[in-house]
């Protein structure tokens, strides 16, 4: 298990690319947030994610270190993807 620590995800701009990197891997990833624990992969917990000024991300897995380091990377690179796409390759 790894987690890792975001602070101002910008999730309030419609920044949701994270849910299409973290369903691109196996490993459990659960978004703690809030006070509430979220699965990572679902676009049905984006109100939650709109209201957070942190994410910390809880990835447990066979390729964890490999989702961790997309995530990271996502979120250093901050690259928006619109939330029309996020339905695309989401399990």
């Amino acid at each position: 298990m790894i987690e890792v620590h975001i602070k101002d995800p910008e999730c309030k701009k419609g920044n949701y690319g994270f849910i299409t990197v973290a369903c691109g891997f196996e490993s459990e990833i659960i978004v703690v947030t809030n006070g509430s624990k979220l699965n990572a992969k679902s676009i049905m917990n984006i109100p939650v994610f709109e209201n957070a000024a942190t994410l910390d991300f809880i990835v447990s897995g066979a390729d964890e270190e490999k989702a961790v380091a997309a995530i990271r990377d996502f979120f250093q690179k901050k690259k928006p993807i619109k939330a029309g796409i996020l339905g695309a390759g989401s399990r």
